[in-house]
Order: structure tokens, then sequence, then C-alpha cells
């Protein structure tokens, strides 16, 4: 077999970055898909984009440029979106990501075990026993 491109400083440091990304960012993507986030990650990939450009007409690192732009693009995009969005009303009390705010929190009958959505009920009222759960004792299940 014969690597002799990998003679090049350049395509071994192009080969260490690949291997990089190639271990990161699956993890991230199953990070973002997980919190139905995904689409977020393709924003922050154009924003990025628009990073490299700045770098080369500034004539400085694209890869820093871009680094920059889509941090800050990141935080202040997000920031905005969120508040425009309301994204507060798709977090339940326990800092988790509901995807119907009106099912309330998921939570566990201390009766029964039996997980039920407590409908924003208080107190919570399990479905199949009936028992109503006390307020300091209630298990939020993830």
């Amino acid at each position: 077999m014969n690597l002799t491109f990998l003679d090049s400083a350049f395509m071994q440091r192009a080969l260490l970055a690949a291997t990089l990304v190639g271990l990161t960012a699956p993890a991230i993507g199953i990070y973002l898909v997980q919190r139905r986030q995904a689409i977020i990650g393709d924003g922050i990939g154009h924003v990025a984009l628009t990073g490299v450009a700045l770098g080369f007409v500034m004539s400085a690192n694209p890869v820093w440029t871009a680094v920059v732009v889509a941090s800050a693009g990141a935080v202040a995009g997000l920031d905005s979106l969120s508040r425009a969005l309301h994204v507060s009303d798709f977090f339940d009390r326990s800092g988790g990501f509901v995807a119907r705010p009106e099912l309330g929190i998921k939570r566990q009958c201390q009766n029964c075990g039996a997980k039920f959505y407590d409908l924003n009920h208080d107190p919570a009222t399990c479905p199949k026993c009936g028992t109503v759960q006390e307020v300091g004792a209630i298990t939020v299940v993830a």
C-alpha cells in the first residue's frame, strides 16, 4: 500500500483533523437529534461558512474566523430565536425538554409505579390508581 501522500505535513494535519471531526461530530449530532434541535446544527454550519468567507476577505485564518463567527452567531442567534419562539414554554419545571407542553410533566406514581403525565394539574393524581401525589415526593420520569 502506497501512503506517500502522508509524507506531507499538511496531509498529516488533514488526516488528524478529519479523524477528530469523525469522532466528535456524531456525538454532537446525536445530542442535538435527541433534543430535537438538529436544525440548529445546520444553521450554525451556514454561519460558519460566512466566517470562512470573512476570513478569506480579511486575509485572516478562515478556520479561526469561522469558529469566532459561528460561536457568536450561535449565542446571538439562539438567544434571539428562543425569545421569539418562547422556547421556555417547551421546558418543563424539572429542566427537561417536552414535545407538548400541555401534557405537563411525566411522573411516576408513588403507590402503583405507573408512569403518567400530570396535565399541569396541581396536585398530580395517578390515572391508574387515583392516588394524589405528594408535592415533596413526586418522582419526575426522564
